[in-house]
């Protein structure tokens, strides 16, 4: 018994007999899911798969597509279609290409890929949706037309829908160099679009002692799309606290906003502003997380940024303290003493101090050890007064070095009277801005004179010279 075609089916079929373009095949429209396993790829996005009839045989030479518009921004990279095969030499091709003011193909290939033709199902109503990856990826951008463009080295053919339900294109032919659109008609077909993906990253800058300083959050696509990628963003207090403005306690000023990466670019940035200030601190910590992009999807939505901290403690002045020794005067010189002037006056230290010598001395014999010395000797060293002054002579054990603050002379410590239990700052000049070497556990014989005796603060003057011994070696 044979089938009568509805009249529309029969108008839609006299309208492309008329136009040569099309041999429909009965059937009833339905819509059919792939039959078997496809390819995985990126996100589906436009969609028809009603098949209701089998397409004109497609001859090498010629080609047969439909126009669509876009719903996602990304990169296409695998088309679905409803083809089967009437040929098994050579290879299918697909191509994704930009449609002309009237929604027809133009010669501007965006992307393609290839399946051999023996690999297609034979004529089938439905038939079974099979996958062509693109080896090259088209980019597309939502809301634009594009048009897929089939073409093959064997004679194939791809099954539609007669009713034209899909909104966003029509099915084309070109037989002779010319497109012509099919209306009413569309290719079973389905497009699929892998989208990029935006992230957050972290950043970090100084404070600075007042006003703001910017504090870069890095924005980024793992591939450039053709639209601009936008996405709001917001920020949280971590370890440092935001506020409207920069006042006091304030660390960054916590207003979100909307951070854009540019069509065909893969970066941008967030800018928070920062807060100087001259508080001694620790390194803070602020979040930064990104809402729902447009044209793009989210990845990493959230990160930190660090406000450095720049301030230092200020730094102690530490206080020089002196036992100052009394001068005393006495008929005979009293070589015992640690103080010895050049003169008739003797100086008798309060406490007498016994110079302390390493016990790592080297032989007797070795001519750098510090010698004893005899009352004579010591007499002697009572008038080396090349200062010109009332020249006095001591000595004892280095307990402190620092450089004076003109910079001009040292300010050695010596540990004098039984014991070490006094101490007394002498003031050693540092000649060309050269400052002697002198240690930490040297021993220190110095000549020169006392300054401000009776003054709690007083110290003694190496104005004639001194000498340093280190481990019972003679240094200078």
């Amino acid at each position: 018994m044979r089938r009568r075609l509805p009249i529309r089916t029969l108008a839609h079929a006299s309208r492309l007999g008329a136009l040569g373009l099309l041999v429909l095949v009965v059937a009833v429209a339905v819509a059919v899911q792939p039959a078997g396993p496809l390819l995985a790829a990126g996100t589906l996005d436009q969609s028809q798969t009603n098949q209701a009839f089998g397409g004109t045989a497609i001859a090498p030479g010629q080609f047969e597509g439909q126009s669509f518009t876009a719903g996602l921004t990304g990169l296409l990279d695998q088309v679905n279609l409803a083809v089967f095969q009437q040929g098994t030499i050579g290879d299918l091709t697909v191509q994704i290409r930009t449609v002309d003011g009237g929604g027809l193909p133009t010669t501007t290939v965006l992307g393609s890929g290839t399946v051999p033709m023996a690999s297609l199902p034979t004529p089938a109503l439905p038939v079974a949706l099979t996958s062509v990856p693109l080896t090259t990826p088209a980019a597309v951008v939502a809301g634009t037309q594009y048009a897929i463009v089939v073409f093959g080295d064997s004679v194939f053919d791809i099954n539609g829908e007669i009713s034209g339900t899909y909104p966003g294109g029509q099915a084309v032919v070109n037989f002779s160099g010319t497109w012509i659109p099919v209306f009413g008609v569309d290719l079973a077909f389905q497009t699929f679009v892998t989208q990029a993906v935006l992230s957050v990253g972290p950043g970090q800058v100084t404070e600075g002692d007042a006003g703001t300083t910017s504090l870069v959050i890095p924005v980024t696509l793992n591939f450039a799309v053709g639209a601009a990628v936008t996405a709001p963003y917001t920020l949280a207090n971590g370890t440092a606290t935001g506020g409207p403005a920069c006042t006091g306690g304030v660390d960054f000023i916590n207003a979100g906003g909307t951070v854009t990466v540019a069509a065909n670019s893969t970066t941008g940035t967030i800018s928070v502003p920062g807060c100087g200030d001259l508080d001694v601190e620790p390194d803070e910590t602020l979040t930064v997380t990104l809402g729902a992009p447009t044209n793009a999807v989210l990845g990493t939505g959230s990160a930190t940024g660090t406000i450095l901290n720049d301030d230092a403690a200020p730094t102690a002045t530490p206080t020089l303290t002196s036992t100052t020794p009394t001068l005393t005067s006495t008929a005979s010189p009293t070589p015992t003493g640690t103080l010895v002037p050049t003169a008739t006056p003797t100086l008798t230290p309060t406490a007498t101090s016994t110079p302390v010598i390493a016990a790592n001395q080297p032989p007797e014999d070795n001519q750098d050890k510090k010698p004893k010395k005899t009352e004579e000797q010591i007499r002697n060293e009572q008038h080396t007064n090349t200062g010109n002054r009332d020249d006095v002579h001591t000595e004892g054990h280095v307990v402190g070095v620092e450089r004076a603050a003109d910079g001009q002379s040292l300010l050695v410590t010596i540990a004098l009277g039984p014991g070490g239990s006094e101490r007394l700052v002498v003031q050693v000049p540092c000649l060309g801005g050269s400052c002697p070497d002198i240690q930490v556990g040297d021993e220190l014989e110095a000549d020169g004179y006392q300054n401000g005796v009776g003054d709690p603060n007083a110290y003694f003057v190496a104005a004639d010279g001194i000498t340093i011994w280190r481990n019972g070696h003679k240094m200078r």
